[in-house]
C-alpha cells in the first residue's frame, strides 16, 4: 500500500506541475492577447520558454500513470511475486528515472 501511495503522490505533484505550466501557456497568454494588454510577440516569448516544460510535465504524467498501472497489475495478477517485484526502492528509482 505504501508503494501505491508513493506513486500517487508523485503523480499528484507532476499533475500540479503540468497544470502550473499549461494554464499560463494557453489561458493567460491568450487572455492577454485578446484584451490587448500584451502583443502577440510578447506572449510568444513566454510560450517559447514554457512549452518545453509543459511537454516534459505531460510526458512525466503519462509515464507515472503507466507505473501505477504496472504496479496494480503486479499486485493483482502476481500477488506472490509482488513483494519481490514492487519495493519502495524500485518505486522511488523508477519515479525519479521517468
Amino acid at each position: 500500500m505504501l508503494l501505491l501511495l508513493l506513486l500517487l503522490q508523485g503523480l499528484s505533484v507532476i499533475d500540479t506541475m503540468m497544470l502550473a505550466m499549461v494554464f499560463p501557456l494557453y489561458s493567460v497568454t491568450n487572455f492577454l492577447e485578446y484584451t490587448g494588454l500584451r502583443t502577440t510577440e510578447e506572449t510568444h516569448d513566454v510560450k517559447v520558454y514554457l512549452l518545453p516544460f509543459a511537454f516534459i510535465a505531460q510526458t512525466a504524467t503519462i509515464w507515472v500513470t503507466v507505473l501505477v498501472a504496472f504496479n496494480r497489475y503486479i499486485a493483482v495478477c502476481q500477488p506472490f511475486k509482488a513483494a519481490r517485484l514492487c519495493t519502495v526502492v524500485q518505486v522511488r528509482f523508477s519515479t525519479l528515472f521517468f
